[in-house]
């Protein structure tokens, strides 16, 4: 009888012990699902963040190509202007009579038009900047973004500052 008694008593904590690995299975299981549903987030918000960044990315070559283009075209059309205004000009500063008043008159048309077009040239850089500015700081959001999601549930409030990335 003493050796059945061992038996039942070693077959009982088997199946204890079997209970308890079958219930810390079950644990590790469901955890192992919630890191793979993590994952699939973490996976689909750096897919995201790529194509944003992307997206800047286009946006900034765009910014740069329209500032060159706007710049290129304003020297071009202050250079069509001045040469066409200097026909009259140069006629009238032929003729000995209109030359001294003609003279005058082109020195305040071409001042006028250099600060016009001086003006326009420095309002396209400004807004150049301005767009490069904030192109970044999208691109540096969208960088710092990109990461392992944070573990704190999102429940309870943070017990000190996140670090910053």
């Amino acid at each position: 009888m003493g050796l059945e008694l061992v038996l039942g008593a070693a077959l009982l904590v088997t199946i204890g012990l079997l209970l308890l690995v079958g219930l810390r299975v079950l644990k590790l299981k469901a955890e192992l699902q919630q890191l793979d549903a993590d994952l699939q987030r973490a996976l689909a918000d750096g897919r995201h963040q790529a194509e944003r960044l992307a997206g800047l990315e286009k946006l900034r070559e765009a910014q740069a190509t329209a500032e060159e283009a706007i710049a290129a075209g304003g020297s071009v059309v202050r250079d069509v202007h001045r040469n066409i205004a200097s026909i009259p000009f140069d006629v009238l500063e032929s003729i000995p009579a209109t030359r001294e008043r003609a003279k005058a008159v082109r020195d305040v048309h071409d001042s006028i038009t250099d600060g016009v077009y001086g003006a326009l040239a420095g309002l396209n850089r400004a807004v150049g900047r301005e767009l490069r500015k904030t192109l970044k700081q999208g691109s540096d959001d969208a960088a710092t973004r990109i990461g392992p999601p944070d573990p704190r549930p999102t429940d309870s409030p943070p017990d000190r500052e996140p670090p910053k990335r």
